[in-house]
């Protein structure tokens, strides 16, 4: 980040962090080029280097960014050094960059999966199993925003609305409460 406009410039390795927006972002500003993270908690850091000098980095940190044109989850371990010049003042900052995101969502899901064989194992019943399953996709909103979980009838001809995790029900509205086993084809 160079001068007092934190100039945002980048090397190619950072090409995939950046992601769809190189190389439009190489040069600009890093308030607009990274506007959806600048205020919170980007910016904040960046000054504080300018201002004292002295270095900070960051734990994993969730960062919503929007480098496809979309919001997504990232997560990143950010470091962040002040660059002096000959009077000892900072007019430019080195910041180091390591994606997180792959092993953050992966230890998640690695959770979710484990928290669903643990405290699904005791149920006595499909029904207490399913119902002990939309408890714990509660705990994880990020992953599973919502679900339904249906069960299949023992004559293998429908399937039936058994729980549901994160949507409120409204007057039957959150599904279907049966579908037929061959709803797929849309054969009756």
């Amino acid at each position: 980040l160079l001068g007092k406009e934190f100039i945002f410039l980048y090397n190619d390795a950072t090409i995939d962090i950046v992601g769809g927006k190189h190389p439009a972002i190489l040069g600009q500003r890093t308030a607009s080029a990274w506007a959806e993270i600048w205020e919170n908690p980007v910016g904040p850091l960046v000054r504080h280097v300018m201002t004292t000098g002295q270095p900070t980095a960051t734990e994993t940190l969730m960062l919503p960014l929007q480098r496809h044109g979309y919001p997504e989850e990232t997560h990143f371990v950010l470091g962040f050094s002040a660059i002096c010049d000959e009077r000892g003042k900072p007019n430019a900052q080195l910041v180091l960059v390591r994606e997180a995101t792959e092993r953050v969502l992966g230890e998640r899901q690695a959770a979710c999966l484990d928290a669903l064989s643990t405290r699904c194992f005791p149920a006595e019943t499909a029904e207490e199993a399913c119902a002990i399953a939309a408890q714990v996709m509660k705990d994880y909103p990020r992953d599973l925003p919502m679900t339904l979980i249906y069960l299949m009838d023992r004559d293998g001809r429908t399937a039936r609305l058994a729980a549901h995790s994160g949507l409120r029900e409204v007057a039957g509205s959150l599904g279907p409460v049966t579908i037929p086993a061959n709803a797929e084809t849309g054969q009756g």
